[in-house]
């Protein structure tokens, strides 16, 4: 079970228009989550790593804050009794040598409880990465543990219900850990 307690902004930000909202109530989800994943060495080249990840999740969400986008005097914020979403993520990672490269794709959907599309949600998102680390290092990076995993699950639960509004840098591709490098780029 996630909590999602609203914030300062969400309280009090009239911004657009709306009015304060000071009513507002702590929003709690529940996740459904299915991930298959799998990693394979020296495919290419000696040494060599790909890992690859697939998820599709479901979060039933009691009293999600949203947005309402509507003038004053309607609040800015307010609690939906309940939403649903849904969403699928696919992340690969190749490492060799030098190099890594990494792509990840995240979609979610949603609808409240009278299958109104929820229109805050974040877009559909894609990313690539590629790094070229000043000196070779082996491709341990790419394999997944089960605690990385169940992290990664807590942040999306997070980042579907509103609670956390950006990633932290570099986290678009959790399968993928990022060497010090002396190139770097980055496509979201």
């Amino acid at each position: 079970m996630v909590k999602c307690v609203p914030t300062g902004d969400e309280l009090y930000d009239s911004f657009l228009g709306g009015a304060p909202s000071p009513d507002l109530t702590e929003g709690i989800g529940r996740n459904l989550e299915a991930v298959i994943s799998d990693a394979a060495s020296d495919l290419w080249s000696q040494g060599d790593r790909l890992a690859v990840n697939g998820t599709l999740f479901r979060n039933h969400i009691r009293d999600r804050i949203e947005r309402t986008n509507a003038p004053f005097p309607t609040p800015a914020y307010v609690n939906i009794d309940r939403a649903y979403l849904c969403g699928e993520e696919l992340e690969a990672s190749y490492a060799s040598g030098n190099w890594q490269l990494g792509a990840a794709i995240a979609m979610v959907s949603g609808q409240d409880q009278d299958s109104a599309d929820l229109d805050s949600l974040r877009n559909d998102r894609m990313t690539l990465n590629a790094a070229l680390a000043g000196q070779p290092r082996p491709a341990a990076g790419c394999a997944q543990d089960a605690g990385r995993r169940a992290r990664r699950s807590a942040a999306r639960i997070a980042r579907a219900m509103g609670c956390m509004t950006s990633l932290p840098p570099g986290s678009g591709n959790r399968a993928w850990r990022r060497a010090p490098t002396s190139a770097w780029a980055s496509i979201t």
